[in-house]
């Protein structure tokens, strides 16, 4: 494993890799709007270096499979209770190990230091490949806090990892939270590309390596430029790495402050 990695950025999160030796922790980002909706606090999220070193000592945890995780809490496709540990959730989204295993990340809420004190942040504390039976009773038995409404990528998802999420009649008088997605949003996150794609344009800001480190230390990017482009042009005149912006940053029909 070497120990100089990358950042990559997409959607509202900011994931970067550092000496994994060092100790300490990182901010991933603040939680999305779907966790939100599962009545998540509107908080930093964190992700200790020692936690994801031993989650890699697991052969399918890849490094690929590891830049994927802040995607898993950006867009989950269901957020349950956890069953073993109080104060947190679990959830799984579109990632899959190599041997088509869904990957679960689970988060501590309001985590407890050594001395009792409670932490107003989020914390990444485990992320692994469940097999198909082990996932599907974990559905079948949790406490759900919030379910995709694209059927569209529900059935994806379902079929290609023989999983069967609750019904809508399972869940419609219930307290669960069923996001709102239309099935014909055009709404992309991609690594490869690092923009969203809404439609044929993009909201993308450049930054440099110096930018980000000091993004992080502050944990905001106070009042960033935001370009508004033609995906297949792309913008990266301006530093090395791209963060995308969800549409409702730029559109006026979001905020009235928002003037393009």
């Amino acid at each position: 494993m070497t120990e100089e990695l990358q950042c990559v950025a997409f959607g509202n999160i900011v994931f970067k890799y550092e000496r994994l030796r060092d100790g300490g922790r990182f901010l991933v980002g603040m939680t999305s709007e779907k966790l939100q909706q599962a009545g998540v606090d509107n908080y930093s999220i964190y992700f200790g270096k020692s936690k994801i070193a031993k989650i890699m000592e697991n052969p399918e945890m890849t490094k690929e499979i590891i830049k994927q995780i802040p995607k898993v809490i950006e867009d989950p496709i269901i957020v349950m209770d956890s069953k073993t540990v109080d104060g947190s959730i679990t959830m799984f989204g579109d990632t899959v190990t190599q041997n088509g295993k869904p990957v679960m990340v689970a988060m501590a809420l309001h985590p407890t230091t050594r001395t009792g004190e409670i932490l107003d942040f989020g914390v990444i504390t485990s992320a692994y490949g469940r097999r198909k039976n082990n996932a599907q009773n974990l559905i079948d038995s949790s406490h759900i806090r919030y379910i995709d409404g694209n059927k569209k990528r529900i059935s994806t998802w379902s079929k290609a990892l023989g999983l069967q999420l609750p019904s809508a009649s399972t869940y419609a008088d219930s307290d669960i939270n069923i996001s709102q997605t239309t099935d014909d949003v055009n709404t992309r996150f991609s690594l490869d590309d690092d923009e969203e794609e809404v439609g044929s344009l993009v909201a993308v800001h450049n930054a440099t390596r110096g930018d980000l480190e000091r993004a992080l230390e502050l944990g905001a990017l106070p009042s960033p430029s935001i370009a508004i482009v033609k995906a297949e042009q792309g913008h990266s005149q301006y530093g090395d790495y791209s963060l995308v912006f969800p549409r409702s940053t730029i559109d006026p029909e979001a905020d009235s402050r928002n003037k393009v």
